[in-house]
C-alpha cells in the first residue's frame, strides 16, 4: 500500500463512521470540541477531504465518532500477497524488531544520513 492509498483508506475510515451514524462536519466539529479540539467547519472539512492531518488527529476523529474497536485485515489493507497471511506476521519482539529495521532502516543507517 503506497501513502496515496493509506491517504485514502484514512480518510474512508472518517467519512464511512461519519456516514454510518448520519453525522456532518457540524456534528464532528461539535464532538472535537469536547475532546478539546478547536476546528471550524470549513477547516476541518478540508483537512479531512485532503487528508493533511496527523495520525493523532485521526484518532480524535475516531474517538469524537465513537469508535471503540477498528479492525485491521491485510486484505482490506491492501496486501495480498503472503505477507497478508497470519503466519508470516511477526510476533515476538525480536521479530518485530527485525521487521521495522526492515522497513525503517537500523539506528546506525540514520547516523550516516
Amino acid at each position: 500500500m503506497d501513502d496515496d492509498q493509506l491517504t485514502r483508506w484514512l480518510i474512508g475510515t472518517i467519512r464511512a463512521h461519519m456516514a454510518q451514524h448520519g453525522l456532518s462536519y457540524a456534528d464532528l466539529e461539535s464532538r472535537l470540541r469536547v475532546l478539546g479540539v478547536e476546528e471550524n467547519e470549513r477547516n476541518l472539512r478540508n483537512k479531512v477531504m485532503r487528508g493533511t492531518f496527523s495520525a493523532a488527529f485521526w484518532v480524535q476523529c475516531l474517538v469524537a465518532l465513537g469508535v471503540r474497536n477498528l479492525t485491521l485485515e491485510a486484505g482490506m489493507m491492501g496486501f495480498t500477497g503472503p505477507e497478508a497471511r497470519h503466519d508470516s506476521v511477526p510476533h515476538t519482539k525480536d521479530e518485530i524488531v527485525a521487521e521495522i529495521y526492515k522497513v525503517m532502516g537500523t539506528p546506525s543507517d540514520a547516523d550516516e544520513d
